[in-house]
């Protein structure tokens, strides 16, 4: 009997230990954490030290965006600037991120899901904000600020025709559009939405201002050569709605202007500024006596405007600093004759 039991006891001490390691391979040390406790998603570093951050699909705004950590625990993390984006399901929310640093340079980046992360916060000057169908949000940046909240409004757009006064489309021009009143207020404590917008029309005369907050706008586009400047005003743009305008452009009578066109292969020193002008020549008469050339697809343009038979003789001459300098460079000169365009190709003396 006394073997029979000891025999059991030794049986039972086994069973005993075989459910305690079973049970230790189950449950976690009491040191490891929840696993609902770790990064709720990924996170990755993008070039030009930007993070793109994905998300769970339709998450709370506050949840969208990880909590900046603290410096004493992660100060790498903590420098860290995170926007999160509301005014409509986060799905909705994804764009491009412009970033200006303090060093003048400039980066790109796209985010999903509402949410932003640029790294390096001290090195931040400023933040646009581009979603597709939104207008654009330059938040305001604080010195102590880690996580920014913005309200993204819901834009619209005007497209343009824009015409000569004898119905003929003019392509390859500028036109812009000014907000002169939003119906919803910007500059308030986050920041301020984008009110300026420009566009260059197409072969059709065609363009299309988009990502206009909603309210009312001037619309205008530049004197350009023989075709002088247009203007409407109180334009009306709604939310998720297409504004059509026509622009007719008053063009001078031909016994008023003169000038030379010539075609170029690529820009080069001929590159077209943001309203059609050429920024790096000018067609100089005299030191005091100047004519801005004009960039319309491959072909810059020269007009004069004075009376019939009027000539004209000059150079083209480089610009440094708003200044002529024929001494950097110039061409051979050219003389015009108001009255005609004529074609001509330019030669170097310099």
């Amino acid at each position: 009997m006394p073997t029979n039991r000891i025999l059991l006891h030794s049986l039972l001490s086994l069973a005993i230990v075989a459910l305690c390691l079973v049970r230790s391979q189950l449950e976690p040390p009491p040191s490891a954490e929840p696993l609902a406790n770790g990064p709720p998603f990924p996170t990755t570093v993008a070039a030009g030290a930007l993070a793109t951050v994905g998300a769970r699909s339709e998450p709370a705004a506050s949840e969208r965006c990880p909590a900046t950590a603290s410096p004493a625990l992660e100060p790498a993390v903590a420098e860290d600037l995170t926007f999160v984006l509301t005014g409509a399901p986060p799905h909705e929310l994804r764009g491009i991120a412009t970033v200006r640093r303090k060093d003048g340079t400039l980066q790109e980046a796209s985010f999903t899901d509402g949410c932003f992360v640029a790294v390096a916060r001290g090195t931040v000057d400023g933040v646009a904000l581009r979603v597709p169908g939104f207008a654009i949000a330059w938040p305001k940046l604080g010195p102590n600020q880690q996580r920014i909240a913005v309200p993204m409004q819901r834009a619209g757009s005007i497209q343009i025709q824009l015409t000569d006064s004898s119905g003929e489309p003019l392509g390859d021009r500028c036109v812009w559009g000014i907000c002169q009143h939003s119906e919803v207020s910007g500059g308030s404590s986050w920041g301020n939405y984008q009110g300026n917008a420009r566009a260059v029309t197409d072969a059709t005369g065609v363009a299309t201002l988009q990502g206009l907050l909603p309210g009312r706008y001037n619309l205008g586009t530049a004197s350009l050569g023989e075709w002088d400047a247009a203007r409407a005003e109180g334009i009306t743009v709604l939310a998720g709605c297409v504004t059509m305008q026509s622009l007719q452009v008053p063009v001078l009578p031909p016994e008023q202007f003169g000038g030379f066109e010539f075609t170029v292969a690529e820009a080069g020193p001929f590159a077209r500024g943001s309203l059609g002008d050429v920024t790096d020549f000018v067609f100089a008469v005299a030191p005091d006596a100047i004519h801005t050339l004009h960039r319309c697809g491959t072909r810059v343009r020269c007009i004069a405007r004075g009376r019939l038979g009027q000539q004209m003789t000059g150079r083209l001459v480089a610009l440094a600093d708003g200044q002529p300098r024929p001494d950097v460079r110039r061409s051979a000169p050219v003389t015009i004759t108001i009255g005609a365009v004529v074609s001509w190709q330019p030669t170097w003396e310099r």
